[in-house]
């Protein structure tokens, strides 16, 4: 009787590994998922840093000006896409800091955005740079590192 105890024991034994192995590797596959998801969105928020910060240096007649305005209207609205998708997609991704976005999306597209006689703003650059930081530390923030 205690052989046929040691083997279902023993079979037990083996079942909860297997089932230990799998629900390790779903984390893991969703913890990589979420850090390549994240490094998406901060490089699509650098990305829009960087053509804010360009469209608001060089002279609204430029004809780059239109296509950068163009980048950073995609680029908004992706990163806030992306932050939804997160938001829904994984539970150790919540993304509250709204106002962080809203200040970031502003610092570059309020005002005369758009306009073709608007004036160069090169102080504004400052301003975009430091929301992007905010932003960014805010994206950080969301992730629940356990």
């Amino acid at each position: 009787m205690s052989k046929e105890l040691g083997a279902s024991l023993g079979d037990i034994i083996k079942v909860v590994g297997i089932i230990i192995g799998l629900l390790a590797s779903v984390y893991w596959y969703r913890r990589n998922k979420l850090d390549k998801e994240l490094g998406l969105l901060l490089a699509a928020v650098e990305k829009m840093e960087e053509k804010g910060c360009r469209y608001w240096s060089i002279d609204p007649s430029n004809a780059d000006s239109v296509a950068i305005a163009s980048e950073i209207k995609r680029l908004s609205k992706r990163i806030g896409n992306d932050i939804s998708h997160l938001n829904r997609s994984f539970r150790r991704f919540k993304f509250v800091e709204y106002n962080n976005l809203t200040s970031f999306r502003q610092s570059i597209m309020s005002d005369t955005f758009e306009q073709t006689d608007r004036e160069l703003e090169p102080r504004r650059v400052e301003n975009i740079t430091d929301r992007c930081a905010d932003l960014v530390k805010s994206i950080h923030r969301s992730r629940n590192w356990l």
